[in-house]
Parts: C-alpha cells; sequence; structure tokens
C-alpha cells in the first residue's frame, strides 16, 4: 500500500468541481481582493438560512396536508399528492437556479490567477473563459423563470393553506405570506 506524503494533497477532479460551486466570500488583503479561492466561511450562514427555509416549509407543507386530512375524502388525497409534487419541484427549481454557480466562479478564479488582460491569456484558458461567459449568459432568461416559478409554488402553497380553511382567523396567513416571502 502506497501512503501519501501528509504534505501533499490533491483532491480528485470531482471534489474541485464541486468546490467551485460552493460560495465563497471575497478576501481582501492589502488593497488586493482575492476571489472566492480560499475560503468558504459563508456556507455556515447559507446552512442556517436553508434550515431555516426547511423548518418553514415543513409547516406550511403539515398545514396543507392537515387541512387535506380535515376536509376528508379525495381532498386529503389531493394535498398529499400536490405536497410531494411542491417538494419535488422545489428541490428541483432551486437546484437547477443554482447550476451556473460553478461558472460564475471559475471566471472570477480565471481574472484573478491570469489578469483582467485577455491579450496574455493562452488560447485554452481564453476558451474557458468564453465558453463559461456563453453559459452564464445563456442561463440569464432561464434563472428569470427558475424564480418566478418558485415564487409561485410559494403563493399556491399559501393559496391552498388558505383554500383548505386551516385557520379561522386571517392573521396567520399573512403571517405565512411574509415566511414564504422571505423563503
Amino acid at each position: 500500500m502506497n501512503i501519501p506524503d501528509k504534505n501533499i494533497f490533491r483532491p480528485s477532479g470531482e471534489t474541485l468541481t464541486r468546490w467551485l460551486s460552493t460560495r465563497k466570500p471575497e478576501l481582501i488583503i492589502g488593497d488586493i481582493p482575492i476571489t472566492g479561492f480560499f475560503s468558504d466561511l459563508g456556507n455556515s450562514n447559507d446552512r442556517r438560512w436553508f434550515i431555516l427555509g426547511l423548518i418553514g416549509e415543513l409547516v406550511g407543507l403539515l398545514l396543507i396536508i392537515s387541512g387535506g386530512l380535515n376536509l376528508g375524502g379525495a381532498a386529503a388525497g389531493i394535498a398529499f399528492i400536490s405536497v410531494c409534487a411542491f417538494i419535488f419541484c422545489d428541490i428541483f427549481f432551486a437546484t437547477k437556479l443554482h447550476r451556473n454557480k460553478k461558472n460564475k466562479v471559475l471566471l472570477e478564479n480565471i481574472e484573478f490567477v491570469y489578469g483582467k488582460d485577455k491579450s496574455k491569456w493562452g488560447n485554452e484558458i481564453l476558451e474557458k473563459y468564453t465558453q463559461s461567459s456563453i453559459l452564464i449568459e445563456r442561463g440569464k432568461f432561464v434563472d428569470f423563470i427558475l424564480r418566478l416559478s418558485i415564487l409561485l409554488i410559494g403563493l399556491i402553497k399559501l393559496m391552498a393553506i388558505f383554500l383548505l380553511g386551516v385557520f379561522n382567523s386571517i392573521i396567520p396567513y399573512f403571517f405565512f405570506l411574509i415566511i414564504f416571502g422571505f423563503i
């Protein structure tokens, strides 16, 4: 068995690709801004926001199921199926919305490593930069559609809670409108 030197660490290509997809804050040393190259300090905040959003989503989905069960019959089945569809759509749209993060980080890192003067770059680097730029530009309209879809799903969930008559007062609906808007 060959044990590599502990001072020489080289992650796999898959790990490096996943690393590009994570959000990394900019680090400023003196007057030199260093792109999200070395740190992932913002991930703990992202995790907290994700958990808060997940709790809000679960409460909303449980209210939909509760309202469906209170009505009984076909409403219970429709509520359960709609909750499954909402979960699938939320995960699918959120995943697709973050698909270009890797390309954005790659562009920032290329500019940092090779400088902003593209005439000094090699053909391979310039081609990689151009391909990533094109993917980001093409994806702007899709990003808009995905954000709009996520917003519409949140409004549909709120309408489902309202139409199923989960609460007797209108005040909790405003609370859930704020929560779904926040998420």
